[in-house]
């Protein structure tokens, strides 16, 4: 049985894959009477994109809480068989995996007790890797996992995702590194529904003007 986990963005991104001038040149929209409504498009595409993938494109926060760690479902206190000590991870499917790759960093691992009290694990305790896709948080040797004993959501993890941009790119640039036929199906799915507006959501709008296609070698696959 999957673990039950609970997802949720906390700190959406600034700024969209598309700017709203390069979807109007895109369209070859000059005036501004329809600006909102395509800004609205390009965030819809943005949305249907990262589901499609299982990607976070822009730089975005996330909190991720988990019923218990890897391999400790029922035990006692979030702990089995006395105090786990690290690394709890004997290969890639007993790691954490943090969803949404590109991982960026983690901001924060806390646990809660009974009365919703958080502690801090100490980020020197586990290692992120964030070369993994999707990337995984890894107790270091020695490391021993924090008891958790809320009944649920009792693991508490929020990281940054996304591609980052260059150093050298500017503020108003965050999306540079976003590969192109990601963009490239963006920009597709928002001229179909711009000029097929009312007729159907963005996810079903994906696969009708072809942004899927352009997406799906960079889609994450469960197995």
């Amino acid at each position: 049985m999957a673990e039950p986990l609970r997802l949720i963005l906390t700190v959406p991104p600034p700024v969209e894959p598309v700017t709203l001038a390069e979807a109007k040149g895109f369209l070859r929209v000059d005036i501004g009477n329809d600006d909102a409504l395509i800004a609205a498009l390009v965030t819809a595409a943005r949305g249907a994109c990262e589901r499609f993938t299982g990607r976070a494109l822009v730089t975005q926060t996330w909190t991720l809480f988990r019923d218990d760690w890897p391999g400790t479902a029922g035990a006692v206190n979030g702990v089995l068989d006395g105090a786990r000590s690290g690394p709890f991870v004997t290969g890639r499917g007993a790691a954490i995996e943090i969803p949404r790759p590109p991982l960026l960093s983690v901001v924060h691992v806390k646990t809660y007790d009974d009365a919703d009290t958080a502690t801090v694990w100490p980020a020197s305790n586990y290692l992120v890797d964030t070369a993994s896709e999707p990337g995984r948080l890894i107790a270091r040797t020695g490391a021993v996992l924090p008891e958790t004993t809320r009944a649920a959501a009792g693991i508490e993890i929020r990281f940054v995702a996304g591609y980052a941009p260059d150093e050298s790119a500017s503020p108003s640039d965050l999306a540079g590194n976003i590969p192109g036929d990601v963009v490239e199906g963006i920009r597709r799915l928002v001229a179909y529904l711009y000029e097929n507006r009312g007729e159907c959501g963005a996810d079903e709008g994906a696969a009708l003007s072809g942004a899927t296609l352009l997406w799906r070698p960079y889609r994450i696959m469960r197995i």
